[in-house]
């Protein structure tokens, strides 16, 4: 049993079409995924876990715990420390790398700041930081990790931009609801510094399970639309939207490697 209080870091994460994915795969199909594949995503995407050939991950939770319930994940810190904040970063963009280029399906999230009080016993998840982050990940018009007004004032934030001035942007598009122009996350770099691979490359994790899985970001976004086109064929409007969101999202990762290759 975990029990914590106070404030800390929360990454809300959703999957994009999730209605539509059970429409067209049926609830079982998705069930049997969710249960085995998804559940080994989310665990190997904590910081130093590895993926065992019969699937299974060894992983120990140092500075991140999860919880996940049908299309939404959950990761959260164990304290507002530094290192919880640069974990919770690695695990949230390995996750979003491998679900998005290993997998070819849509997710979106939002990593808050705040009060988020936890039971792992009785499965109570409460507090002001998952409320924050879930209503700023249900307005961002692109793929992607984007952190809140509250996260971003932190002193850990500024901290990690500093080190890593290439890993978060501010997004090129406005938010939906609110118009504003927040922090993003550039899941598609793998860059390492000179200690090792500040994040983690998915490839490297998952190679022993599939040979030839292709982490190309723009092939796989290019794969996301083609795999959301056929669900929603009938409904150009909608279709229309998962458009729009995938060219922000191709914009924002060319602008990120200009960047990068400016500095």
């Amino acid at each position: 049993m975990d029990c914590y209080e106070g404030k800390r870091y929360v990454a809300f994460f959703d999957i994009i079409g999730f209605k539509s994915w059970i429409k067209t795969d049926g609830s079982k199909k998705v069930f049997e995924y969710v249960k085995g594949y998804l559940d080994m995503m989310i665990k190997s995407s904590l910081p130093e876990a590895t993926v065992n050939a019969d699937m299974s991950v060894n992983f120990k939770i140092e500075y991140v715990n999860y919880i996940y319930f049908s299309d939404t994940i959950v990761y959260y810190t164990k304290d507002d420390s530094y290192e919880s904040f640069k974990s919770l970063i690695i695990a949230s963009n390995a996750f979003m790398n491998v679900f998005i280029s290993g997998v070819s399906y849509m997710v979106r999230g939002c990593i808050s700041y705040g009060e988020f009080y936890v039971d792992t016993e009785t499965n109570s998840y409460i507090g002001q930081a998952l409320i924050d982050a879930y209503e700023l990940e249900e307005s961002i018009n692109w793929l992607g990790l984007c952190f809140d007004k509250p996260a971003v004032e932190t002193e850990n934030f500024s901290k990690f931009q500093h080190e890593y001035p290439h890993i978060i942007h501010k997004s090129l598009v406005p938010t939906l609801k609110t118009n504003l122009y927040p922090y993003a996350l550039n899941w598609a770099d793998n860059s390492k510094d000179k200690n090792g691979a500040i994040i983690p490359k998915p490839y490297e994790t998952y190679k022993s399970l599939n040979e030839g899985i292709s982490f190309n970001a723009y092939k796989s976004l290019n794969n996301c639309l083609e795999r959301r086109t056929k669900e929603i064929i009938d409904n150009p409007k909608e279709l229309e939207k998962v458009t729009e969101r995938i060219e922000n999202t191709i914009k924002f990762i060319e602008y990120c490697e200009n960047y990068k290759k400016s500095l």
